[in-house]
């Protein structure tokens, strides 16, 4: 990003300019000719074909000025011609095209003549576009920007200016209403209106009229003033065309009239507003006339010829009378796009109204009546709105792509930062808890009655591990059912351990994920789960949970008892001479053995087994041998679990990074280029031009 941007909202009827140097605030800033107002300048140029002058062409007010205060002698003399309400028409018309030329050229020239030094090498130069507007249109537009001296510029969709510009308005985090919410912005100008949802930092679809708009609203004062003359001067419009008056009149004086009567009736509907009109025809507009004449609304002839519309307006949105009701078109027109999209209308959280024209009583009444009231913003200066936005939009931009060239330079040490915490890390001590928690459950509810049976009643201990293994099987459902929730904690903390650090790193440069919709980041990991671990058929597991569970109670108490008399602890008594004899008979480690099966098959009598496992060592067989086992098969799955799907888990992990920092740069992306939707229905596309609404 250069040191100084400058983004050009290139209007109808007026064209606004804002800059930003170093970074700093978005300024709007006017080329001044011929008195045009603080906020932006007329969008109008005046030719000079003849005469000493000729080729020395005005814009702005000052072509107004010098047109509208010439004879009709002088006009003829110099070959004096105004031209406006030119930009919408640049991809249908090749005098728009170099009309637009001409006063972007003009523009260009003047500045640099106010010493606004504006060097396109050493200038960003951005120029807003509907979203609707076709790849033609754009072409087109970069073409034209760079024959009139603007270099190579680049386009912005238009109602991300109006986005950013509400955000600088109200200290908003752009970033996060862009990502997170679903956002209507409507951008209704002198020469289009152009509906844009935004979701999760995308258009998610965009239409509109590219004739919609103020225009109409010009042409309906332009008729109106010609009724009005009939009771004192009369005029005709056919006087008008054969003189070219009617442009001038409609385009220029009408506009004006049309803006100082909207700007009355916002303040009070029932006054009616008052004019001396070219200080020959007494005014006096009411609201009410307004609105049936907008309800009732025919293109005049002149309005048609400057569009080349047809006479015969009966298509569309037009009734076979040729009229339309203009309230009713903008309203059509905006649920449209729900319904081609089938967007439900309740998702849309924020409306947000930009463009001269959106100060119209009856966008606001029609929006309020769609959406609600609460969910409307219109912008403090909706004249600006968006090429001020745009500038923003270019410094969050700028802001943006310096954190993301610094993030893409630490992912790769991120990626193995993380790998290296989730294969050294052990199990947490909540999830050991768990598990040993789970273990003595398992105990107490199937081996315990067990183990009490055979000390009240005596009887053989191979008898008694066949017992706790046909039990164990024989529940292996309830166990699992048990287990299951243990495996997925462990899954799951191993998701948040990795999320976790990812949205840390994000945190260290500022940026928050749960801005751009990602308060879940996607991890896509093999599950850890009882299946998971039966279907790696690993040497830890075998086939069926509950068998392994089994074997490894049977083991664990089993080997505590034959660990205990063969250790000497029972060497006195009846027991310890039955036991002498076995391991005298087989002599050495072979006695051992022996000795290990004759215990087994003995048939211990009641006060013997209540001897041998009395209640203390019960419960030393629990906490002291069989938890501790069974834990440690556990921590075995789970190293066992990582080790097999390492490979899969490093690729989860790279593509989760690699996810969020792509959601995040979809805040720098803002040249989309194309329109969404995908289907010849839209919006604005080449093969429809803004005539096809008139039905030609």
């Amino acid at each position: 990003m250069k040191n100084r941007v400058i983004a050009i909202d290139f209007g109808t009827c007026n064209t606004y300019l804002s800059q930003s140097v170093n970074g700093g605030p978005a300024e709007e800033f006017n080329i001044a000719v011929g008195g045009d107002s603080a906020h932006g300048m007329k969008t109008v140029i005046m030719y000079r074909t003849k005469g000493d002058y000729a080729g020395n062409h005005e814009f702005g007010q000052e072509a107004i000025n010098s047109y509208g205060g010439a004879s009709p002698k002088k006009k003829e003399a110099n070959g004096l011609e105004l031209a406006s309400s030119f930009k919408p028409d640049i991809e249908v018309s090749e005098k728009a095209r170099r009309d637009s030329i001409c006063f972007l050229s003009n523009l260009f020239t003047e500045a640099n003549k106010q010493s606004l030094h504006i060097d396109p090498s050493e200038t960003d130069i951005f120029f807003g576009v509907p979203s609707e507007a076709s790849e033609q249109y754009r072409s087109y537009l970069r073409d034209i920007a760079k024959q009139a001296g603007w270099g190579d510029v680049r386009l912005l969709d238009e109602p991300f200016g109006a986005l950013c510009y509400f955000q600088d308005v109200t200290g908003e985090d752009v970033v996060k209403q862009m990502l997170n919410d679903s956002v209507l912005v409507i951008d209704f100008g002198g020469g289009t209106c152009d509906f844009v949802i935004l979701e999760n930092g995308d258009i998610k679809y965009s239409w509109g009229d590219m004739l919609l708009g103020g225009r109409l609203f010009d042409d309906l004062f332009y008729q109106w003033v010609i009724d009005f003359s009939q009771d004192s001067m009369p005029v005709t419009e056919e006087q008008l065309i054969k003189t070219n008056k009617d442009f001038y009149w409609r385009c220029i004086k009408c506009r004006e009239l049309k803006e100082k009567f909207s700007n009355a009736m916002v303040k009070d509907k029932e006054c009616p507003y008052e004019e001396f009109f070219m200080d020959q025809y007494e005014l006096e507009l009411s609201w009410d006339d307004f609105v049936r004449r907008a309800q009732e609304y025919h293109p005049s002839r002149s309005f048609m010829n400057m569009t080349k519309l047809p006479s015969d307006m009966s298509k569309t949105q037009f009734h076979p009378d040729g009229t339309t009701d203009i309230f009713n078109w903008f309203e059509k027109e905006l649920r449209r796009g729900f319904e081609i999209s089938r967007i439900p209308i309740g998702s849309v959280n924020k409306v947000l109204l930009a463009g001269g024209s959106s100060s119209w009583y009856f966008v606001r009444e029609s929006c309020k009546k769609i959406f609600g009231e609460s969910k409307l913003i219109r912008c403090s200066n909706p004249f600006a709105a968006i090429s001020m936005g745009l500038v923003n939009y270019c410094n969050i931009q700028d802001v943006a792509i310096g954190k993301i060239q610094s993030m893409e330079q630490e992912v790769r040490q991120l990626v193995n930062n993380i790998i290296e915490m989730v294969f050294g890390s052990e199990l947490s001590e909540a999830d050991v808890n768990s598990i040993n928690q789970i273990a003595g459950t398992i105990f107490d509810q199937y081996a315990m009655p067990e183990l009490n049976n055979f000390r009240d009643n005596g009887g053989k201990i191979e008898e008694l591990e066949e017992k706790l293994k046909h039990l164990m099987t024989n529940h292996s459902a309830e166990i699992q059912s048990m287990l299951e929730p243990w495996f997925q904690q462990v899954g799951e903390s191993i998701k948040m351990n990795v999320q976790n650090a990812i949205r840390s790193w994000f945190k260290s440069h500022n940026v928050n994920p749960d801005d751009f919709g990602s308060s879940q980041i996607k991890l896509d990991i093999p599950e850890f789960s009882i299946r998971s671990m039966e279907s790696m058929g690993n040497s830890i597991l075998q086939g069926n949970i509950g068998v392994m569970i089994g074997t490894s109670i049977v083991s664990c108490i089993v080997a505590y008892i034959l660990g205990g008399l063969l250790g000497g602890l029972l060497f006195t008594g009846p027991v310890g001479w039955a036991i002498g004899v076995a391991i005298a008979a087989g002599g050495g480690y072979g006695g051992g053995v022996l000795a290990e099966k004759y215990i087994q098959k003995m048939d211990w009598k009641p006060a013997w087994a209540a001897w041998l496992i009395d209640p203390s060592k019960i419960e030393k067989i629990r906490n002291e041998k069989f938890i501790p086992s069974f834990l440690q098969n556990f921590v075995d799955m789970y190293n066992s679990f990582l080790t097999t799907n390492r490979e899969k888990i490093v690729i989860a992990i790279q593509n989760a990074v690699d996810q969020e920092l792509s959601l995040y740069k979809k805040v720098a992306n803002m040249e989309r280029g194309t329109r969404a939707g995908g289907t010849e229905n839209a919006g604005f596309s080449s093969s429809f031009s803004a005539g096809d609404a008139f039905g030609r």
